[in-house]
């Protein structure tokens, strides 16, 4: 059970040695396991295999005919009949690309006597009146890795109904979000995975020098960081009106490599960059190259006897000892608002509940945008788990209609009939390199993808950028090759490279 439970970063690992006197590292030598928190895919990344797993089997079942998917559809109220107890009726929505003669929203109104609440968190939502202004207004100028779409609206749908809430103030931040140089004051940021912590990356502050220990939990690293902030160090509570402060991450050419998939993910995205030398790294750093190299001969030496003044033990991806021709991979950091622990009540099975404890007849809730399910800080890695828990436990329970079975073999076939085979050109391609016509070449053919850019869960901009292009050198670093297959449809032939 353990290993189902704990994860496999070295944070926790040290935790619980700290804490509670349990060494998760002997636990493993004793038991020939390894410990995860989500198994890794043998290709591409785990969030983007994970959702795309999921978004195929929900296509797959809605081409069953048993469920329809909307987009620009925004849900504007949840009805409920005040004769029955306030039971849930349904919801009313507006279609958000469908104005009418006046230029207004199209509304309609859906009937349901159960709707399931599962729109995340709001800390994205920086306006006067947004719950972050409400509950943590010193932290409205600190950035996001929260999606646009994270804005509390599935909060106020219930709120509307009298839905009590929960743990409103906790607001978990992560200490390392990416800056991306091109667009440093974008309150949105790609967050910098732990990983690139575990596998061995350092964090260096404008002085040159390391602050913290890396593995430290997320609650602890991004305090050494605020610390660097004179009146926080002081006070330990953050002015909005100060700057959020930035720092390197830094790894070296072994680190790098036991993250590579990340790394060249990062570095695609222009997050990331290389540089030779010690000398590389301060200049890029601006840094006088006698510090930095203090720096990393301090860490090596500490490497080499195992403990540093922070407390680390565990060592991972230390440069070789020719720091003057080691590669680098730098980028630049700052914490960032990661999680809301707090929103609507619910109970133990998904019920939401409002302001007197009692449920609200066909209303649920599950994922972000319930609260009281983590506590003070949610643990690393236990967003999806809540997620997965609470979405089998309402969808268990909801009565729906009889599936329809849908073989793969059935819509694969159906959408054989209508995909591409011809070929295209490497110069026909190139002519599709706009929003409002994106091909993009990925693994010898190429896909009409531009409806799809809206839909990508990591955003339109990965997909329009790779407009024109064989896109398979960055699409490899996030995916497999086995994904396309749920493309066929897009498919508009093959790319002749000649």
């Amino acid at each position: 059970m353990i290993e189902t439970l704990i994860g496999n970063s070295a944070a926790a690992v040290t935790w619980l040695k700290e804490r509670v006197g349990v060494d998760l590292s002997l636990l493993a030598q004793l038991g020939g396991h390894e410990f995860k928190r989500t198994h890794r895919p043998s290709n591409g990344m785990v969030g983007a295999e994970v959702i795309y797993g999921m978004q195929k089997a929900v296509k797959a079942y809605e081409k069953s005919g048993m469920v329809k998917i909307l987009m620009d559809t925004k849900v504007v109220n949840v009805s409920t009949d005040k004769n029955n107890h306030g039971h849930v009726t349904g919801v009313e929505v507006a279609y958000l690309s469908k104005p009418d003669k006046n230029n207004n929203q199209l509304q309609t109104h859906f009937e349901s006597s159960n709707v399931v609440l599962a729109t995340g968190g709001f800390a994205a939502d920086r306006s006067s009146k947004s719950y972050l202004a409400k509950y943590r207004s010193e932290l409205l100028q600190m950035p996001a890795t929260a999606g646009q779409f994270s804005t509390g609206d599935g909060i106020g749908l219930a709120t509307k109904l009298g839905a009590g809430l929960i743990d409103m103030e906790k607001i978990q931040i992560h200490p390392t979000g990416w800056v991306n140089p091109e667009d440093p004051q974008n309150p949105n940021k790609v967050l910098a995975a732990e990983l690139m912590r575990g596998v061995g990356g350092i964090l260096i502050n404008a002085a040159g020098r390391r602050f913290c220990n890396e593995l430290g939990t997320r609650a602890y690293v991004t305090d050494k960081m605020l610390d660097h902030n004179e009146q926080y160090l002081k006070t330990k509570k953050w002015n909005q009106e100060n700057d959020v402060p930035t720092f390197y991450l830094v790894l070296s050419t072994n680190a790098a490599n036991a993250g590579r998939k990340h790394v060249d993910h990062y570095i695609h995205k222009g997050l990331v960059k290389k540089v030779e030398g010690v000398v590389g790294l301060a200049d890029l750093i601006g840094q006088d190259v006698s510090i930095i190299r203090k720096t990393l001969e301090k860490y090596r030496i500490d490497s080499q006897t195992g403990k540093d003044i922070w407390g680390k033990t565990s060592f991972q991806g230390v440069s070789e000892h020719d720091i003057a021709k080691e590669i680098f991979y730098v980028g630049t950091v700052t914490p960032v608002l990661h999680y809301c622990m707090g929103g609507i009540t619910i109970d133990t099975e998904g019920n939401v509940i409002n302001e007197n404890g009692n449920p609200i007849p066909g209303l649920h809730a599950a994922g972000e945008v319930a609260g009281g399910v983590h506590g003070n800080n949610r643990l690393g890695g236990n967003s999806l788990l809540e997620c997965t828990v609470y979405g089998t436990i309402v969808g268990n329970k909801i009565p729906i209609n009889k599936r329809i079975e849908v073989q793969k073999e059935e819509i694969m076939d159906a959408v054989a009939e209508v995909s591409g085979t011809r070929e295209v050109s490497l110069e026909e391609l190139a002519a599709h390199h706009t929003p409002e016509d994106c091909w993009v070449g990925i693994h010898g053919c190429v896909y009409d993808l531009t409806e799809f850019a809206e839909e990508h869960p990591a955003g339109a901009e990965s997909i329009l950028k790779l407009g024109g292009q064989d896109g398979t050198e960055a699409f490899q670093t996030v995916h497999s090759k086995g994904l396309m297959d749920d493309f066929e449809e897009l498919k508009i032939g093959e790319l002749k490279m000649e």
